[in-house]
């Protein structure tokens, strides 16, 4: 009894953690609704992008549509999405049986995306403020570079797994490393649930939702038996849950994942290309747009698509960002909480570099690692000296201005895209 008491007192204490706690961080999070809501309820209303039926990858090539109307059937990497979407569902079944406007349903699902997006960015500005324990005016830059990225607005509109997984991720690395930083272990029931929504979700996001155990102030070189009991126990129920609709069977599991590898691989797409126009630099300064066929034969109708980047100024914005993270790589190497979000983010370039999944789609896995950006250049401003940190703060107040200039026109230039796209499907 004192176990579950104990349990529930933990998340009581998660949910106080997690919503805004101050009048500025309710504000904040206000300005990022505002900021986000009214490209939705315009694309909802004014076009068919998003709730166009049995069309797919009709941007950026997102199944957003399966997720809206169907929950996903994709059991291979999303083995628990149906489950998750099935609120969802029910709501759509609901305005359908009584014949309401099917864009009412629309409207709710953008505003959940744009709510999962806002909680996004308060995570990362808690982050920054109640870990890093940065300057509130840096907070603010950083929070505000972040915020304009061209994933989040995207993702904002967008009700796809990526979505609700940038929600997850973001919490779950806000709620471990608030906890590693006060010496304090969160429970095997915590892991097992946020393992759950995490993995079952996307499969390959489960190592991000257990990789904080390692380093939890009990695993030390004398203590390996707390960390091989810890990880296996959650780990042997997580891959349980998991198997549930592959009715536990493994053997099957593998293979079907082994066939969507070999589907979605991409030999001949080059992989700096990918990085950079798409994975990650797409990713906060989106790259001009077209409207183009699918790579893949099975996908008949046309949709927008990325180009590379054309300017020189677009490498040297990006390789400006990777500089100060690979800087702040070099300025916290012994920190364990910083290394709490490289492993997180190395996970997904890993898959990108050696597995080469989805290298011309890969603009949309910035749902699962985005917000560890900000966070990683927030350790950086950690590690400066007050004018450096004056230094890095002016040249941050400047890619934020390269970011909504570029993004507000290329979003200018999506809106444009999809109502040629819309009026042709």
């Amino acid at each position: 009894m004192s176990k579950l008491s104990s349990f529930f007192s933990e998340f009581k204490y998660i949910f106080k953690l997690l919503n805004p706690n101050s009048k500025a961080e309710i504000l904040l999070f206000l300005f990022f609704i505002i900021l986000y809501y009214p490209l939705g309820i315009y694309l909802s209303l004014d076009t068919c992008i998003i709730d166009k039926k049995d069309f797919y990858d009709l941007y950026f090539s997102f199944d957003n549509n399966a997720f809206m109307f169907a929950g996903s059937h994709d059991y291979e990497t999303h083995p628990l999405s149906f489950v998750f979407f099935l609120p969802m569902r029910f709501i759509y079944l609901t305005l359908d049986f009584f014949s309401f406007n099917h864009k009412i349903y629309i409207l709710f699902s953008t505003f959940f995306c744009s709510l999962f997006v806002s909680y996004s960015n308060l995570f990362v500005f808690k982050y920054l403020k109640n870990i890093i324990k940065l300057n509130v005016k840096y907070c603010y830059s950083i929070i505000l570079f972040y915020a304009f990225f061209s994933g989040n607005i995207i993702l904002s509109f967008t009700a796809d797994s990526f979505t609700f997984s940038l929600f997850l991720l973001s919490m779950n690395i806000y709620i471990a490393s608030y906890f590693i930083a006060n010496k304090k272990i969160l429970s095997y029931g915590y892991y097992i649930i946020i393992g759950t929504f995490i993995g079952g979700q996307t499969i390959t996001n489960l190592p991000k939702a257990i990789e904080p155990i390692l380093f939890e102030k009990k695993f030390t070189h004398k203590n390996y038996p707390y960390f091989i009991k810890k990880t296996c126990l959650i780990t042997f129920i997580l891959s349980l849950i998991i198997l549930i609709p592959f009715k536990f069977n493994l053997y099957f599991f593998i293979l079907q994942n082994i066939d969507r590898k070999n589907v979605f691989k991409m030999e001949n797409f080059s992989i700096f290309d990918s990085f950079t126009s798409y994975f990650f630099g797409g990713n906060m300064l989106l790259p001009s747009l077209k409207i183009d066929n699918s790579p893949w034969k099975w996908i008949p109708n046309q949709g927008i698509y990325l180009n590379f980047y054309d300017s020189i100024f677009q490498y040297l914005f990006v390789f400006s960002v990777l500089g100060l993270i690979l800087y702040a790589i070099f300025k916290n190497f012994k920190n364990k909480l910083f290394w709490i979000l490289l492993l997180s983010w190395g996970i997904d370039i890993f898959i990108l570099i050696v597995f080469k999944l989805n290298l011309s789609d890969s603009f949309m896995y910035g749902g699962h690692f985005i917000f560890v950006i900000p966070l990683l250049i927030g350790w950086l401003f950690y590690k400066l000296k007050n004018s450096f940190q004056k230094i890095l703060n002016y040249f941050l107040i400047l890619l934020i201005l390269i970011l909504i200039i570029n993004n507000g026109f290329r979003i200018f230039q999506f809106i444009q895209l999809v109502e040629n796209l819309c009026s042709n499907l």
